[in-house]
C-alpha cells in the first residue's frame, strides 16, 4: 500500500522552467538538471519495481524528516511485518569501482559513496524514533542500483547492502519470504512518520532573478523553441512545425510564471505582458485565467489564485 507517492520536487520543477526561461542558464546548470532528472527517473523505476511487494506492506516514497538540526531524505521506506526497510536508489550508469571504502567512476574520478549517505540516514532515523519514543521493527537498509547499464567492480566479500539490477528478481523473492501481517502498530508508525515529514527539501531556495532576466513569450512544448506563430486558436512552431492549441500554450506559460514568481499575484496585465502575444487581447487572457483559476476581487486590482 503506497501511503505517499513520489512526485517531482519543487527544485526539479523550477530547474526545468529555468532551463528554457532563464537567459543565463549555463552548461553547468544543464548538467545539474540532467543529474536531477536522471535521479528522479531512477527512483521512478524503483517505484515501478516496488509495486510487486505485498499489497499490505506500507510504502512511503521520498520522505524528508529532521532530527534536531539535521534534515535527511529517505528515497523509499517500506514497513513489512518484520522489518522496516530503507532503500537508497542510485541510477548510476557505466562502470564503477569500489575500493578502500570509496567509489570511483571508470575514469578514476571519485564520486560520493552512497554507503555513507545510507548509514547517515539509518542512524538519524533510529535517533528520530528514539526521540519520539516510537518502538519499531528492525531497520534494514539497501542500496539499489537500478540502471541495467551499471556494473561495479568490487573486492570480496560483496557488501550485503548492494543490490544490482540482475539481482532484483531474487531480491524480491528473499524479501517476501516473511510471515505475518501488517497490524495497527505498523500503521501507527507510518502515520507518525507522515505527520512529521517536511513538506519539501529544507535546502531548496527560490531564486531571486528579475523578470527581465527571463525569456517571456510562448514556447513549443515539443522542442522548447520560442519561435511560434499564432494561427487562430492554434500555435505553430517555426522550428519543428508542430502545432498546439493556443490556450494550452498560454496555460503552460502561466504555470511557468507561478513557478518562477510564487509570491507574485497573477493578474491579467502581468500574464498579458509575460505571454507577449500582440495578436491576443487582454480579454482572451482574462477568459483563460477565469476558467482555470479563482478570481479574487472585481475591480482593476483583481487577481487570480
Amino acid at each position: 500500500m503506497i501511503l505517499k507517492q513520489r512526485k517531482e520536487s519543487s527544485e526539479l520543477l523550477l530547474q526545468r522552467v529555468l532551463s528554457w526561461r532563464l537567459k543565463s542558464f549555463s552548461a553547468k546548470d544543464h548538467r545539474r538538471l540532467f543529474k536531477m532528472e536522471k535521479g528522479f527517473a531512477g527512483e521512478q523505476a524503483f517505484d515501478n519495481w516496488a509495486v510487486q511487494l505485498p499489497k499490505d506492506w506500507l510504502q512511503i516514497q521520498d520522505l524528508w524528516l529532521q532530527k534536531d538540526d539535521s534534515p535527511f531524505q529517505i528515497d523509499s521506506l517500506v514497513i513489512s511485518p518484520t522489518f522496516l526497510f530503507l532503500f537508497e536508489v542510485k541510477n548510476y550508469e557505466g562502470d564503477y569501482e569500489y575500493k578502500d571504502q570509496r567509489f570511483y567512476s571508470l575514469n578514476s574520478s571519485e564520486v560520493k559513496n552512497p554507503l555513507n549517505q545510507l548509514e547517515r540516514n539509518e542512524s538519524l532515523l533510529r535517533q528520530w524514533f528514539q526521540l519520539h519514543n516510537i518502538k519499531h521493527p528492525q531497520i534494514t537498509s539497501f542500496i539499489i542500483f537500478i540502471n541495467p547499464n551499471f556494473y561495479l567492480f568490487l573486492p570480496r566479500p560483496k557488501s550485503p547492502t548492494f543490490v544490482f539490477p540482475n539481482q532484483l528478481n531474487r531480491f524480491l523473492e528473499k524479501l517476501t519470504q516473511q510471515t505475518g501481517s501488517i497490524n495497527q502498530s505498523h500503521k501507527n508508525i507510518a502515520s507518525q512518520l507522515l505527520s512529521s515529514q517536511l513538506s519539501e527539501s529544507p535546502f531548496f531556495k527560490q531564486p531571486t532573478f528579475k523578470e527581465r532576466e527571463y525569456k517571456n513569450g510562448l514556447y513549443c512544448k515539443y522542442c522548447f523553441s520560442f519561435n511560434l506563430s499564432p494561427l487562430g486558436r492554434m500555435t505553430k512552431c517555426r522550428n519543428c512545425f508542430k502545432t498546439e492549441k493556443l490556450h494550452q500554450s498560454i496555460s503552460r506559460s502561466i504555470e511557468d510564471y507561478q513557478t518562477l514568481f510564487p509570491n507574485s499575484f497573477i493578474t491579467t496585465n502581468k500574464i498579458y505582458d509575460w505571454c507577449n502575444i500582440p495578436t491576443i487581447n487582454k480579454r482572451s487572457i482574462g477568459r483563460i485565467l477565469t476558467t482555470n483559476y479563482k478570481r479574487i476581487g472585481q475591480t482593476k486590482g483583481a487577481y487570480y489564485i
